[in-house]
């Protein structure tokens, strides 16, 4: 680096080229932790170099080798050092009369491969006849033809670039270029030996090649530059980058070599970026420790204070000048479970062992980002450790670095368990239910009256017994003849199994064809029974009239793996779900579908889909049981999809092995969407089940029963299901079932045996009501989960007091009337548009009561918490919950009406929330506002920002201020908390959070639940994420405020990731609302949201408390 004129020259060693796409080399620089150099130039002169001469020094008459070797060389006197002509930083010149490099090396092994390469511009041409020495080995005045190698510029008329050797004192030989040097230009010249093939280069052209050994003996004596040290081998010019290599290189890395240097300023090589500003988003490193125990290796462990487009680590150990790679791919960091952009200001804890440390290394951590880019936390040396109980805790480390105590490889999240994966017969389902005014008023029907819900999650035949039936509430005396069963608000056809016509006893049931449902928020699809006025419809039997044709060998088949293990809201996919398997990298990852009965004579089908995971390039190879099939090429955050034919004979019976790897280096990361194979299947039931298609007048013959009571029915149309007569005959204990189709056209047939009857999830009786019909309405429409619904009464009751007109529902009502049972959050809103539009009171404040779940399926397995579902929509980083979704039917990003949530799970939480709601009513009115502001840093003022909003607070009003950045953190979290029991009308906090905590752990989820003061703030949050109540496996701050026993009445705080401009904006406007006037909470805040045109901040601030709560000011 040259301070006087702010120039760096940098070489770095790139680990991969990708041929089709751009290599991003990012400089990082200011960096205040690093007090010493970081440079590593052995770990860049590493792969084959045995020495490397950049011959940037100035003075002194030395020179110095960058690789390991740590070679020196000495200039001689006719050397400028100073020379201001060069091709990369520095040159040495030569006078050509005395001055030359003698470069002390040691040793190169006889007719061992090398290579020789070097940069020279002459001054002036050898003289006729005479040769001058570029770079040169063993060779001096003495002994002027023993073994000796080296390039030359040689004149022979004209001058060109030679290869010279010689041994045995009589042998050699000159391998002569084609290409005229002229003088005052930079050449590049190289030469290379892989044992019998001599070549030489001139820049990227190969000018002459030959056979056979360069020397006999060792090469010991120096290398030496400008003279081979026979007079008059004098080089006349300039010399720049010497190296010498053991191995020889070839045409490929010569060219890459030259165009290197000769371009580097070339916009067709080189595109130079701009600057880019230092985010808020880098990883902030708390601590980095490396902890050796004896016997056991190394523990390297760190902890982020604050982390955002965190991919993972590496972790590195440096011994000797070189650094090594201690983990076999990235350690997972938080971006694919956070989502880009989605900061964790309480950040994250690592580790991982090292099983085969070095005496005096250090250790070094890579951090990766979502854009490709890399940073550098380190050196930490090793400190002394005792085996300890939380060492213990940690294992042993397993061959290879890896153990308990390790952190999760990137590689391996999304990774279903053994024994855990669905393969699945691909079927064509309705996603959705689908609605009309007509289905819809059946519907309603249905759910004002007694009736059984059956609940059905895979597609199947069913059968439930009498006696669930009238468990749930079905009429003893029902006659059998007037049962009824209806999906999605029409009737269905039924076999009602009977002993004794006209009479439904013990031992009987009823039998259905019936398919689940596959929507983001539930994967269970309800069917009604009634007891209807009329006779019901029935499954009727078709007859054969044989003399069918014979049907063909197989049919088309389709077997689906696609796993749900990993929660990715980064992907931006609409309504598309965001949860996926598991995730590609570098290190292959294994995927195993399992086919059944395959018909290996005909060609099947691979479709593999991905989702991008960063902004890279993705190249991903896919091998199906070990062989290659393809590769899927995509851009960026998008999907990527690989159909490929495939031989039968590839497809196997059982597992198949897809086998996925990312080719585009370790910043190619991905996730699996799904996995099909598209194959020919025999005539065989899968565990007493076959879902085919056959075409009209055919008939064939299905295997694989344990029993004779096998039913074939007719699926192609759900609401029109048929029996087809069939003939059973048993060969060898199983058996066969023979079947045609008694119609034209293809149909679609299930061959059901007595061992593939499904049941139902679910048998339950349903609670008749009819809130969808036109009444007096209510002020306050509060929906809740029926386990919270008791904890509503005292909450209820005081708003009517005050005059409100208040109705609870219970939300699977609202799913039983406006979709069918099935569990969706576009019933709320579609109750809500009904109620406003018939009800003679139309709802003027929407209550929640019940959590949300980003996981309303419980794919990861946390449990079940989507009691009152969300709305969750794709904002500008990521996809996160609006409950103002639910009143916005202009899709402004504002609720029509005031929307609150109190987002309990368990009654005593409810109990706890509504409690304090009641108690804040009677509570002594303060007058105070403290306004809380982060420290400063180089984007945001948080300070200013805050004094905006003190100059919205009327000057009657007292108002107190706490600034992080000036008083620092330990008194900031002391002085908060006794503001808080001075009692508080509204804290205004303004800085960084994330979902659980205030910048620099001012207030945390913890925290916010220990707190007993007595009298209750309203709490504004403006920062991002403290809102994010959906998080399937972390509470926020904003639930900890509202349901701990101390903390806040209510919180108005986001889901989402916005800026600081747009979120003061809806700041003032609210304190302006909230100290004029009598306005309610949800009043106050659903009005401030006009006040920006932020589309990510309108829908995703959310009021956590009663809409109808009053500030007591």
């Amino acid at each position: 680096y040259d301070g006087a004129t702010g120039t760096l020259v940098a070489w770095v060693r790139i680990p991969t080229l990708a041929y089709n796409a751009n290599t991003t080399i990012t400089m990082h620089y200011g960096n205040s932790g690093i007090t010493a150099p970081t440079q590593n130039a052995p770990g860049v002169w590493s792969n084959g170099f045995r020495e490397v001469w950049h011959l940037h020094e100035t003075s002194g008459g030395t020179v110095a080798d960058s690789t390991a070797s740590a070679y020196t060389g000495t200039a001689s006197a006719g050397v400028n050092q100073n020379a201001t002509t060069e091709k990369i930083d520095g040159a040495d010149e030569f006078n050509g009369t005395t001055g030359a490099l003698t470069l002390s090396d040691g040793t190169l092994t006889a007719n061992s491969p090398f290579t020789i390469d070097a940069w020279f511009r002459l001054r002036n041409l050898p003289v006729a006849g005479a040769y001058a020495g570029i770079v040169t080995k063993n060779r001096n005045q003495t002994e002027p033809i023993d073994d000796w190698v080296g390039i030359y510029a040689v004149d022979g008329s004209p001058t060109v670039l030679t290869l010279g050797w010689g041994w045995d004192e009589s042998q050699g030989g000159n391998l002569s270029g084609t290409t005229p040097l002229a003088a005052g230009q930079w050449y590049y010249g190289a030469m290379t030996y892989d044992g019998s093939n001599r070549t030489l280069y001139l820049n990227t052209n190969l000018e002459n090649s030959s056979t056979g050994a360069f020397y006999n003996d060792n090469l010991g004596m120096a290398t030496r530059a400008g003279n081979d040290g026979v007079d008059p081998a004098w080089f006349d010019g300039f010399i720049d980058e010497v190296r010498i290599s053991s191995v020889a290189r070839d045409a490929c890395w010569i060219g890459t070599s030259y165009n290197t240097v000769q371009y580097a300023g070339d916009a067709n090589y080189i595109l130079p970026g701009s600057e880019i500003g230092l985010k808020p988003t880098a990883v902030e490193m708390v601590s980095l420790d490396a902890v050796h125990y004896p016997g056991r290796g190394v523990l390297i462990s760190w902890q982020t204070g604050f982390e955002v487009d965190n991919l993972g680590f590496h972790v590195y150990r440096e011994s000797a000048g070189e650094r090594v790679r201690v983990t076999p791919s990235l350690i997972a960091g938080s971006a694919l479970l956070a989502g880009a952009g989605t900061p964790l200001t309480a950040g994250q804890s690592y580790s991982w062992w090292d099983a085969s440390p070095a005496p005096g290394a250090t250790y070094w951590l890579e951090e990766w980002e979502l854009s490709g880019e890399r940073r550098w936390h380190g050196p930490v040396s090793v400190q002394p450790g005792a085996w300890q109980a939380q060492a213990q805790a940690l294992s042993h480390p397993a061959s290879g670095g890896s153990a308990q105590g390790s952190s999760p490889l990137l590689a391996g999240l999304g990774q279903a368990a053994s024994g855990s994966v669905e393969h699945r017969v691909r079927r064509k389902l309705r996603q959705g239910v689908s609605t009309s005014d007509e289905r819809l008023a059946v519907q309603w029907g249905l759910a004002s009256r007694p009736a059984v819900k059956l609940l059905v999650s895979e597609d199947g035949w069913y059968r439930v017994s009498q006696e669930e039936l009238l468990a749930a509430g079905l009429d003893p005396a029902v006659d059998p003849g007037s049962l009824q069963l209806f999906m999605d608000g029409r009737q269905v056809p039924i076999l009602v199994d009977v002993r004794q016509q006209g009479v439904f006893a013990s031992g009987d049931g009823i039998e259905f064809y019936g398919e689940g449902l596959e929507t983001c928020a539930s994967g269970v699809r309800v069917y009604w029974l009634v007891a209807g006025s009329g006779a019901g419809l029935r499954i009727p039997e078709v007859g054969s009239a044989g003399g069918w044709s014979e049907g063909p060998a197989s049919f088309p088949s389709e077997v689906e793996r696609a796993d749900r293990t990993l929660y990715f809201p980064a992907f931006l996919n609409g309504e598309e779900s965001n949860f996926f398997g598991a995730v590609v990298t570098a290190t292959p990852v294994n995927q195993t579908v399992r086919v059944p009965h395959v018909d290996q004579s005909l060609p099947g089908e691979l479709i593999v889909r991905l989702v991008g995971a960063t902004v890279a390039t993705h190249r991903v190879d896919v091998e199906l049981n070990e062989v290659r099939v393809g590769t899927v090429v995509w851009e960026g955050m998008t999907v990527g999809e690989l159909a490929v034919p495939v031989a039968g004979s590839m497809i196997v019976e059982g597992d198949n092995a897809v086998t996925l790897t990312a080719e585009g280096g370790e910043g190619d990361v991905s996730a699996v969407e799904s996995i099909r194979v598209r194959y020919a299947h025999t005539w065989q039931a899968d565990a007493e089940v076959l879902e085919f298609t056959l075409g009209g007048y055919q008939e064939v013959g299905i295997g694989g029963f344990r029993s004779s009571e096998i039913k074939v029915l007719d699926i192609t149309d759900p609401w029109a299901v048929q029996a087809l007569s069939a003939e059973v005959v048993e060969e060898g204990g199983s058996y066969t079932v023979t079947v045609g189709v008694p119609e034209a056209g293809e149909r679609t047939l299930l061959a059901v045996g007595t061992g593939a009857i499904r049941h139902p999830v679910g048998v339950l009786p349903n609670r008749p009501t009819a809130w969808h019909a036109a009444g007096d309405g209510a002020d306050l429409l509060i929906i809740g989960h029926r386990s919270l619904l008791p904890a509503l009464e005292p909450l209820r009751a005081l708003r009517e007091s005050q005059g409100l007109k208040v109705a609870v529902v219970d939300v699977e009502s609202v799913f039983d009337e406006f979709s069918y049972g099935a569990r969706d959050p576009q019933a709320i809103k579609d109750f809500l548009a009904c109620a406003t539009k018939y009800w003679l009171r139309p709802p003027r404040y929407l209550l929640l009561v019940g959590d949300a779940s980003s996981d309303p399926r419980n794919y990861l397995g946390f449990g079940w918490a989507d009691l009152v579902p969300t709305k969750l929509v794709d904002t500008t980083n990521l996809e996160t919950a609006s409950d103002d979704w639910f009143a916005d039917f202009d899709g402004d990003g504002i609720g029509d009406i005031p929307v609150g949530r109190i987002p309990a799970q368990i009654a005593s939480e409810a109990t706890t929330a509504i409690g304090k709601i009641v108690a804040y009513d009677g509570s002594a009115r303060f007058g105070r506002v403290l306004l809380l502001a982060d420290a400063n840093d180089e984007e945001n003022d948080f300070e200013a920002l805050s004094a905006q909003v003190k100059a919205a607070v009327p000057s009657t009003v007292w108002v107190s201020e706490i600034f992080r950045g000036q008083v620092g953190d330990a008194a900031a979290k002391s002085e908060l908390a006794s503001h808080l029991n001075l009692g508080q009308t509204l804290i205004n906090y303004i800085g960084h959070g994330s979902v659980a905590v205030w910048h620099g752990n001012w207030l945390t989820t913890d925290e916010a639940h220990a707190l007993r003061n007595y009298w209750y703030p309203f709490v504004v949050s403006m920062t991002c994420l403290n809102g994010f109540f959906h998080e399937a496996q972390q509470e926020s701050l904003a639930e900890a405020l509202v349901e701990g026993p101390g903390g806040a009445v209510a919180v108005w705080a986001s889901s989402g990731l916005t800026e600081s401009a747009s979120q003061v904006a809806i700041d003032e406007a609210l304190v302006r609302l909230l100290f004029s006037g009598t306005t309610t909470l949800g009043d106050a805040t659903r009005a401030a949201k006009a006040a920006t045109s932020d589309m990510d901040v309108r829908r995703t601030w959310i009021l956590f408390g009663d809409p109808t709560t009053r500030l007591r000011r």
